[in-house]
């Protein structure tokens, strides 16, 4: 993922003058060197002879002659510093001159695409943290597995702990992380890294599951060279629960809860998305936000200037609330649709 940011971030248009070339104590940009270098040269005869069907045939029957009369050996391994001598060397290495086709016409409408997470990537059920006798049983089970004592109701315990921790944070939408609250409960040192029994705990309280379709739209995305982010209210376990789609979302365009300490609709985390775009060369009105909820949404990625998709493909996707989103989505397929974003784009 981090190489993937480096070479979009090299490819956008503003910033291809980043990486430089030095010859013959000549520094200039990357770009311009290679397009210089291709138009001036001219392959000879000589330099094209290599490359020619006769020799590749002969080369080809003298590795299958080599094979064939080849005694039978135990395997063995390459060695990798032979490989890569072999290849990285300068003198054998050839541009390979051929037209470039243009680039097509991209289908799909925006830059960047940001997700929210629960009831949009995942299926949840709505709740959150609250006081839950009836997973007393199972969230006891957890802690006595992990090797702690449980109090008599742990989702009251952790729900009171919420409360204490917001009335305290003096701000308007405040986030905690449920690692703090879980060892000031069971009197776990600091230092102790519970992130294991965190995500038990919810896989066994908030049970979550891929949305139907998504991993296939952001894997499709993200090799049309579209941007994907995440701006969601979020815990320590979410990410895993997302398995290999994470492998296709730019780190630095993942935006969590937890991690800021404050929640959504906070107006501050769509301000952090918008900046952090901005340094990748896209403008908030490039940028789709997808989320299912009207209020923690829509709402406030509209007013960061974002074009917005409120997602309805569920029935857990539910939220009350009223709000004008820019697109509704019914189905993950919609969106590789290029006749359904110009009939949605011009109604």
């Amino acid at each position: 993922p981090l190489q993937q940011a480096v070479i979009e971030r090299l490819d956008s248009p503003p910033h291809r003058g980043i990486p430089l070339v030095e010859t013959d104590g000549i520094r200039e940009p990357a770009a311009d060197w290679l397009s210089r270098v291709l138009s001036n040269h001219t392959a000879s005869s000589a330099d094209l002879d290599g490359f020619s069907t006769r020799k590749l045939i002969d080369e080809i029957q003298r590795i299958h002659t080599k094979l064939a009369d080849a005694k039978a050996s135990p395997p063995g391994f390459l060695s990798t510093g032979l490989l890569l001598d072999g290849f990285l060397k300068p003198e054998t290495f050839h541009f390979l001159l051929s037209s470039i086709p243009p680039r097509a016409v991209r289908s799909f409408p925006f830059s960047a695409v940001i997700f929210d997470i629960y009831g949009t990537l995942l299926i949840s059920t709505a709740g959150g943290v609250r006081s839950d006798p009836a997973a007393d049983t199972k969230l006891r089970s957890v802690i006595q597995h992990f090797g702690y004592e449980p109090p008599e109701s742990p989702s009251t315990e952790i729900h009171a702990a919420v409360v204490r921790h917001h009335a305290a944070a003096g701000i308007p939408y405040p986030e905690v992380d449920l690692r703090v609250l879980w060892r000031e409960i069971l009197g776990i040192e600091s230092g102790v890294d519970i992130t294991a029994f965190v995500t038990a705990i919810e896989e066994a309280w908030h049970p979550a599951r891929l949305m139907p379709g998504a991993e296939a739209l952001v894997q499709h995305l993200s090799r049309s060279g579209v941007s994907l982010g995440l701006l969601s209210n979020a815990q320590c376990n979410t990410l895993r629960s997302l398995g290999g789609m994470t492998d296709f979302l730019a780190p630095e365009l993942s935006i969590l809860s937890y991690q800021q300490g404050i929640a959504k609709p906070s107006p501050e985390l769509f301000q952090m998305m918008a900046d952090r775009l901005v340094g990748r060369g896209i403008q908030p009105h490039e940028v789709l936000y997808i989320g299912n909820d009207p209020l923690h949404d829509i709402v406030p990625a509209s007013e960061a200037g974002f074009q917005t998709a409120l997602f309805a493909g569920h029935p857990d996707s539910s939220r009350p609330g009223e709000c004008t989103p820019d697109f509704v989505i019914r189905r993950w397929s919609d969106l590789l649709n290029a006749r359904w974003w110009k009939m949605h784009t011009q109604s």
